[in-house]
C-alpha cells in the first residue's frame, strides 16, 4: 500500500513493506493473502497487553501527560461536536429561510409581472389613443385645407388623401 506512495529510486528500508507484488501492500493491507493466513493461524490471545494494561505499567508522570492529553482531546472534540450542531441548527435554519425568501421573491416576482402586464396594457391603450388622435389632427387638418380650397365635400378629401405623408412639425402641417 505504501509502496506505491514512494519513488521506486529510493531504497527503502522497512520489513512490513512485501516486496513481492501480491496486493502491493504491507502488514495493514486488507488485500494481503498472507497477512490474511498468518491472522488466522495465529492464536487470539497471545498474551500481548492492552493499551490500557501497557498504560498502567508506566511511570506517573507519562500517565499525567496521557491524561492530559487525552482530557485535551476530549475537550476539543466536545467543542466541535456542540460546534458541528450549532452549525447544523444554523444551516436547517438558513435553508428554511432561503425558502422562505424564495416563496417571496416569486410571490413578488408575480406582484412584479402584474406590474408589468398592467404597464404594458396601458402603453398598448396610450400608443392606440395618440395613433387614433394623431389620425384625427390629420383629419381635420386634410378637411381644413380642402374647405380653403373649395372642395364641395371635404371630407372626400380626406378619404383621397395618403395620410402616411402628412406630417405636423413646428406647430405646422405639410404633405398635405
Amino acid at each position: 500500500m505504501f509502496r506505491n506512495v514512494f519513488h521506486p529510486s529510493i531504497p527503502i528500508l522497512m520489513p512490513f513493506f512485501q516486496k513481492d507484488g501480491d496486493g502491493g501492500g504491507g502488514a495493514d493491507d486488507p488485500n494481503d493473502q498472507n497477512l490474511k493466513a498468518r491472522e488466522d493461524s495465529e492464536p487470539k490471545d497471545s498474551g500481548q497487553k492492552s493499551f490500557d494494561e501497557w498504560l498502567e505499567t508506566q511511570p506517573t508522570y507519562i500517565r499525567a501527560m496521557y491524561a492530559e492529553h487525552i482530557g485535551n482531546l476530549k475537550s476539543a472534540l466536545d467543542k466541535e461536536r456542540k460546534a458541528n450542531k450549532e452549525n447544523a441548527a444554523r444551516m436547517k435554519k438558513l435553508d428554511e429561510l432561503e425558502a422562505k425568501e424564495a416563496e417571496r421573491l416569486e410571490a413578488q416576482k408575480s406582484e412584479i409581472e402584474k406590474a408589468l402586464d398592467a404597464q404594458k396594457k396601458a402603453e398598448a391603450e396610450r400608443d392606440a389613443a395618440l395613433s387614433e388622435l394623431n389620425t384625427e389632427r390629420r383629419k381635420y387638418a386634410v378637411i381644413a385645407v380642402a374647405t380653403r380650397m373649395g372642395f364641395i365635400d371635404p371630407e372626400d378629401a380626406f378619404i383621397l388623401a395618403n395620410l402616411s405623408e402628412i406630417e405636423y412639425k413646428d406647430g405646422k402641417w405639410y404633405g398635405i
